[in-house]
């Protein structure tokens, strides 16, 4: 699949993860679940759980068929409908999700916020660096590719992927993980009370209607608030320096800080509008990754 790829991937890709979701790891009464660093999928985390045995750090890559690739992904993308048509059962996908769009990507986390508060656990934005998953020798695919592979291999045929999940991929920019992402290319994790803080006065990006709505269509459909240029480079600032924390190092954090000010290039995906030409909002947010916060 490799030879499938329309463009390289980016440095670093986001998940709107839960430590101990939706087992908990054997040691996680013992020690802060935000420092087990590792993303499993579903079904590695049953099957931990059901060994009593945290079989993550010696875990090494599979490389499973591509056939079984594949039919695993038609059921990944549509473990939700799985969900709601087996009333309530839960899929355990053997695909660890990533995304390329951190505004889905936030929005996400917004919408397992609820969740997961009822269960006591507290998720967050992780950032993981795609290179250092690679060195590791675990694949990183992404589905646009794959889903463009299958439609030339002859297998579209035999393995089913519907139109809506092939939509939800697209517009999530979504890759996938055999199993494993090693913690190692975790690069940060931002619990979500820390991106939008319900103390204080201060004004933060992430509006109420982005945090309430059920879905990102519904909210495109919402009216936008217009703000300055100033003001909305200062929420970018102040949301990407949180995601992006000194103590990363010196090139780490440039490259991050780069990457997360382009998510913002159109602020209408955030539910804003701000009168700017497209150059100078270009520039401004780019410039952020170089002014002292």
């Amino acid at each position: 699949m490799q030879s499938e790829r329309e463009s390289s991937y980016p440095k670093y890709l986001y998940r709107a993860h839960t430590y101990g979701h939706p087992y908990p790891r054997y040691d996680d009464a013992q020690t802060d679940s935000f420092l087990d660093r590792d993303c499993v999928s579903d079904y590695r985390s049953w099957a931990e759980y059901e060994r009593n045995l945290k079989i993550g750090g010696q875990f090494e890559p599979e490389s499973p068929p591509t056939e079984d690739v594949f039919l695993e992904l038609s059921q990944h993308l549509r473990k939700l409908r799985i969900k709601r048509n087996s009333g309530g059962n839960y899929y355990r996908s053997r695909m660890v999700s990533l995304s390329g769009n951190l505004c889905w990507a936030t929005h996400r986390l917004c919408e397992v916020w609820g969740m997961a508060a009822r269960d006591g656990k507290t998720p967050g934005l992780a950032v993981l660096d795609v290179r250092k998953i690679q060195e590791r020798g675990f694949h990183v695919w992404r589905v646009r590719d794959m889903l463009r592979f299958l439609r030339k291999s002859g297998l579209e045929s035999s393995i089913e992927i519907l139109d809506d999940a092939r939509s939800w991929a697209n517009n999530a920019d979504e890759y996938v993980c055999w199993d494993f992402v090693p913690g190692e290319a975790l690069v940060s994790f931002t619990p979500q009370p820390h991106l939008r803080p319900t103390n204080g006065t201060a004004r933060t990006l992430l509006g109420g209607n982005f945090v309430n709505t059920c879905n990102l269509s519904a909210f495109g459909q919402l009216r936008k608030h217009s703000v300055s240029l100033n003001d909305y480079v200062q929420l970018v600032a102040g949301f990407i320096r949180t995601v992006a924390p000194d103590g990363l190092g010196w090139e780490v954090q440039i490259q991050l800080l780069e990457q997360l000010a382009n998510s913002f290039l159109c602020p209408g995906a955030w539910g804003y509008h701000v009168s700017a030409s497209d150059k100078e909002l270009k520039r401004r947010l780019n410039a952020i990754a170089y002014t002292d916060g």
